[in-house]
């Protein structure tokens, strides 16, 4: 009886977290993506989603990476979209995966998200608006960059 309970619980977190994520979407005609906090971020991930980090190679070796993360550098050092930058993204991640994209401070990773969504059809589209100055200040780990 008290693992059916445990079950129970877990399915009931399970549906209370996907009603919070389509929640998230009522009223929101112009965006195209959903923000997550980090808990959010790290349940989907224990799921399997894909996440991408768009900085640059230098921070990837200045603060660390979350292991597993797809590492795409999106701005080169002026500020422009690295050429062939959407190619790859195209190549690592589908139109209809759901992926999760950060940066440092979460400003980038939402520019990503509004063209993801809405110039390249990507329909399910998270935004991680702490970034992983957020992760570091929550006390998460992070895998050191080679």
């Amino acid at each position: 009886m008290l693992i059916r309970k445990r079950n129970m619980s877990q399915d009931y977190f399970k549906i209370l977290f996907v009603c919070i994520v389509l929640s998230s979407q009522v009223g929101a005609e112009k965006t195209k993506y959903t923000n997550l906090d980090l808990q959010q971020l790290q349940y989907l991930m224990d799921g399997g989603i894909k996440l991408v980090d768009i900085r640059s190679s230098r921070l990837w070796k200045k603060t660390g990476i979350i292991k597993n993360s797809i590492l795409l550098t999106m701005f080169n050092k002026k500020g422009k979209v690295v050429n062939n930058f959407f190619k790859r993204f195209s190549k690592k991640v589908k139109p209809n995966q759901p992926v999760a994209i950060i940066s440092y401070k979460g400003d980038m990773s939402q520019i990503a998200a509004e063209v993801l969504s809405s110039e390249m059809g990507y329909f399910r589209i998270y935004n991680i608006p702490l970034g992983i100055k957020g992760w570091l200040s929550d006390g998460r780990k992070l895998k050191r960059y080679r």
